[in-house]
């Protein structure tokens, strides 16, 4: 019965075979895994999600080509067309100008960020936060996040822009994470502007930091951060890059991912 069965199965059309192999995919899902899934994995970023997700929305209502009559948006731009949706859910919507980037927006943080695609990330072991690098370059980015220091008015507040700097020159600094000696830069050189965005104040920061390792040698940086206070919690990130590296085309890479930082 089983050679039978066999000679049987041989006998069918090969495009038979195949065309029922597409018609039951694409009617039948695969059956999921029954291993159990990652923590990682289960806190995969919304917005991927919702890029995937919402991919064929411009097309199915026929918002995608140029200005024209039915196109309510006027706009081709698929980073325009999503901001439009993630507004209109209230979630935090996508800067511009970031073909280059990937987000990190995990369900755990309280804020989210842009950095660029060739970058790695390490999250943060023994404190909240994040460490993200090009490791060939030495330009980095930091999120740190502490209490708000009491007597503390907002993310403006002095003592707040101190920690926020110390913390981004030396991540870990106070916390007894590192012990290089850190040299914060003088008051006149920290420049701060502030900006209010969808209702949230932040604080952004430029300066110039020097740093003496447990090895002896001085490192010197430049500095582009934000801060923000939420909920009286403390975020701040920091994107800098070598001194002797440092030009304009960094500038506006540091200043990019920096604008990108958003708390939620």
């Amino acid at each position: 019965q089983q050679r039978c069965y066999m000679m049987h199965q041989q006998s069918i059309a090969p495009h038979k075979l195949q065309h029922n192999r597409i018609f039951t995919s694409s009617i039948i899902p695969p059956r999921p895994s029954r291993q159990r899934q990652c923590q990682t994995c289960a806190a995969t970023n919304r917005r991927e999600l919702l890029l995937q997700s919402l991919s064929s929305i411009p097309l199915l209502l026929g918002l995608a080509g140029p200005a024209k009559a039915g196109n309510p948006l006027g706009t081709d731009d698929p980073t325009t067309i999503l901001n439009a949706v993630l507004g209109g859910y209230g979630l935090p919507t996508l800067v511009q100008g970031f073909k280059d980037f990937k987000f990190y927006d995990e369900f755990e943080n309280a804020w989210v960020l842009a950095y660029p695609k060739a970058w790695v990330v390490r999250p943060n072991t023994l404190r909240t936060g994040l460490y993200v690098s090009n490791f060939q370059t030495a330009d980095k980015a930091t999120v740190e996040e502490f209490d708000l220091p009491e007597g503390a008015s907002g993310p403006s507040d002095p003592q707040v822009v101190r920690r926020a700097v110390a913390a981004s020159i030396v991540p870990g600094a106070g916390s007894g994470q590192a012990d290089d000696k850190l040299s914060l830069p003088p008051d006149r050189l920290v420049k701060r502007e502030e900006q209010e965005i969808d209702g949230q104040t932040y604080v952004y920061l430029a300066y110039p930091s020097e740093t003496i390792t447990r090895s002896g040698y001085n490192i010197k940086r430049k500095h582009f951060g934000v801060i923000a206070v939420k909920k009286g919690k403390v975020y701040t990130l920091s994107a800098s890059a070598r001194s002797d590296q440092y030009n304009k085309d960094k500038e506006v890479l540091l200043r990019r991912i920096v604008d990108s930082f958003r708390v939620r």
